[in-house]
């Protein structure tokens, strides 16, 4: 907490707006009080330690709804660590369950960016979690080899646990080549 805080310190400014965001951050930061227990949640400490922050109330909560999947909407403001710590904490959760395949949808203008910053916070350091791509259009002409591989990969990808970010015209673009398929035959 105190390197936090310090961190905080460091990036300090002098005018007066950077000053009052500036103590408001500190604040937030020592009023901030763990509501998970960590033997429950070790990956979620280690991440915590690996990326230098906290996570706070909010971002449990909405972590929290999520991996229950009961379909709730939520809704976050920009700024309150839906990149940066929630979908870290969903992945390291939901990794576990090796019967299911995780897939993360990022929209295409944001997928590179959050790949780059998933892939160095998760895979590195204390947690060792893999991320894969499978990015897919309507142009890949598919075989039964091609097909076979496919699905070998997400398979594999399962069974040890690593998470396929895609962007939602991914799966258009396959939705629509087995419909392209379906007509042709």
């Amino acid at each position: 907490r105190i390197k936090r805080v310090a961190n905080v310190l460091i990036r300090a400014t002098t005018t007066p707006e950077d000053q009052i965001s500036l103590k408001a951050e500190i604040v937030r930061e020592l009023l901030t009080i763990r509501e998970w227990e960590t033997s429950s949640y070790l990956k979620w400490l280690a991440f915590e330690l690996d990326s230098g922050l906290q996570i706070r109330p909010k971002q449990f909560q909405v972590a929290r709804e999520v991996i229950k999947g009961n379909g709730d909407i939520l809704q976050l403001n920009m700024g309150e660590g839906k990149t940066r710590v929630i979908i870290p904490m969903i992945i390291l959760e939901l990794t576990k369950d090796r019967n299911q395949l995780l897939r993360v949808m990022f929209l295409s203008n944001l997928r590179k960016e959050a790949f780059e910053y998933l892939h160095e916070c998760l895979t590195g350091g204390l947690l060792n979690i893999h991320l894969g791509e499978m990015p897919f259009n309507r142009d890949i002409q598919l075989t039964p080899l091609r097909v076979l591989s496919m699905f070998n990969y997400l398979k594999d990808c399962q069974l040890n646990g690593i998470a396929v970010m895609l962007a939602p015209e991914h799966i258009c673009s396959l939705q629509l080549k087995k419909l392209e398929i379906y007509l042709s035959n």
